[in-house]
C-alpha cells in the first residue's frame, strides 16, 4: 500500500475536517443543511499535473472532497438503489472514480464503511473510463479484451466489486459511455470502435478498418438488441445520455480525414432509429470534429453538448431536433444541470460556467473560478437526501 494510499484511508476514518474524505463522509447526510443542493463529482488535475478526486460545493464554494490520488481519472458515478436520468446521481453510500483508457483501476470510495477499495481489471483487458449502475444496483463498465481486441460489458459483485459475475461480448471494439434505460434492464452503449493497448497508452490503433455503433444490450440474456451504425465508420460514437420516454442522444468524434464533415450529434427512438440533429454546416465544422459531454435538460429536452476542441457548447432541442445556439468558453468539458435549472460547464482552465437557456438562446448566469483546478472531461452531480 501506497503513502497516497495510506493518506487517503485515514483521511476517511478521522471525521475531521471538511476538506477531507472523512469530514464528508460524516456531513454527508440528507439531513445536512450547511451544504448547497449543487454539489459537483469530478475527476481533475492541478497546474502541476499532479491528479486527484473531487466533490464541489458550487454555491458555497468549497471543496467537500479534494483528494490527491495516483492517476488520472475520467468519470465518476454514485451507487444508488434507484435510477435517476441523466447526469443527476443522488447521494447514497458510494462514489466511483473510473480511469480514462486505457487505464485498468477504477476506485471505489464507501462512506458508510469509511472504506476505499481499488477495482483492477481483469488480466488483459482494460476500462474505457466509464461505469453504471442497473435496476438492481450492480456496477457495470466498459471493458476492452486487448489481446483479443473484444469490447465487453462486465458486471461486478455486489461484495466484491473485483468479482466479475458477468460479462458480455458486444462483438465490436472501444465501448466507452454506457447508459441504463429508466427500466433498469436494458443499456444503451456507445461502441468507438476504436482498438487501444496499454503499451501504447493513447494510440489509436485501427483508424483505417474501424466500426462505430451504437448498441442497445439486454443485460440479463445478454442479447444485443439494436445496432445502429453512423454514416461513417469514423464516426465514433461515444458519450450519450438517456432520457425519460427511452430516447438516446449520442455524440460523436470523427477520426477522418479534416477536411470531411460529418454531422458529430445523434438522437435514436426505436420508430425513427438514429437520425442526426439538424444544424447548419459551419455548427458541424466550427465542432472540430469532437463532442465531449452530452447532457438532456430532463423537463425541456434541452440538450447540450461540450467541445473542447473548439472552446464552445452548444444547445439542441430534441423536441424538434434541431440546434439553437452556441456559447464560447475556454476547454468545456462536463456537463451537469442544476437544481435551479441552469447548466453548469466545468472548463479545463478552472472555471464552473453557469448558463441558462432562454427561447433557445444560452446566456452566462455566473462564472466561478476554482483555484489550481483543471476538470476532466466529465462531472455528475450529487443530490442530498434523494433515495
Amino acid at each position: 500500500m501506497n503513502q497516497n494510499r495510506r493518506s487517503f484511508i485515514k483521511l476517511l476514518a478521522s471525521f475531521s475536517a471538511i476538506s477531507s474524505i472523512g469530514g464528508c463522509s460524516q456531513l454527508l447526510t440528507s439531513e445536512t443543511s450547511s451544504f448547497s443542493s449543487n454539489l459537483l463529482l469530478s475527476a481533475f488535475d492541478d497546474h502541476s499535473g499532479q491528479h486527484f478526486i473531487g466533490l464541489y460545493d458550487l454555491d458555497n464554494a468549497v471543496w467537500v472532497i479534494r483528494e490527491k490520488v495516483d492517476f488520472r481519472y475520467h468519470s465518476a458515478l454514485v451507487q444508488r438503489g434507484d435510477l435517476v436520468s441523466g447526469d443527476v446521481i443522488s447521494l447514497n453510500d458510494q462514489f466511483l472514480f473510473v480511469s480514462r483508457r486505457p487505464g485498468n483501476k477504477a476506485t471505489l470510495v464507501d462512506q458508510r464503511s469509511r472504506s476505499v477499495v481499488d477495482i483492477v481489471a481483469e488480466e488483459g483487458h482494460h476500462f474505457y473510463g466509464h461505469a453504471a449502475e442497473d435496476g438492481q444496483g450492480r456496477i457495470w463498465l466498459t471493458e476492452n479484451n486487448y489481446k483479443k481486441g473484444r469490447g465487453l460489458l462486465s458486471c461486478r459483485s455486489k461484495t466484491n466489486l473485483n468479482e466479475v459475475v458477468k460479462t458480455i461480448d458486444l462483438n465490436g471494439i472501444g465501448p466507452h459511455q454506457l447508459c441504463f434505460f429508466p427500466d433498469g434492464k436494458h443499456a444503451a452503449v456507445g461502441l468507438g470502435g476504436i482498438e487501444t493497448h496499454p503499451d501504447f497508452p493513447r494510440k489509436k490503433l485501427n483508424l483505417d478498418s474501424m466500426q462505430s455503433e451504437l448498441l442497445i444490450v439486454d443485460i440479463e440474456s445478454g442479447e444485443i438488441i439494436s445496432r445502429a451504425k453512423p454514416p461513417h465508420p469514423q464516426l465514433s460514437l461515444r458519450h450519450l445520455d438517456v432520457t425519460s420516454d427511452d430516447s438516446i442522444v449520442i455524440g460523436a468524434q470523427f477520426q477522418g480525414p479534416k477536411y470531411e464533415q460529418f454531422p458529430l450529434l445523434y438522437f435514436y427512438r426505436a420508430d425513427t432509429g438514429l437520425q442526426a440533429f439538424d444544424a447548419p454546416d459551419a455548427v458541424w465544422e466550427s465542432m472540430n470534429h469532437y463532442i465531449a459531454s452530452v447532457t438532456v435538460k430532463s423537463t425541456t429536452k434541452e440538450v447540450v453538448v461540450s467541445c473542447p476542441r473548439a472552446n464552445t457548447v452548444h444547445l439542441f432541442s430534441l423536441l424538434d431536433g434541431t440546434w439553437k445556439s452556441a456559447f464560447r468558453m475556454s476547454d468545456p468539458g462536463g456537463v451537469v444541470v442544476t437544481n435551479d435549472g441552469d447548466f453548469v460547464i466545468s472548463c479545463g482552465s478552472g472555471e464552473l460556467m453557469c448558463l441558462s437557456s432562454n427561447n433557445g438562446v444560452l446566456t452566462l448566469e455566473q462564472q466561478y473560478r476554482v483555484g489550481d483546478t483543471r476538470w476532466d472531461n466529465h462531472m455528475g452531480r450529487v443530490v442530498l437526501g434523494l433515495s
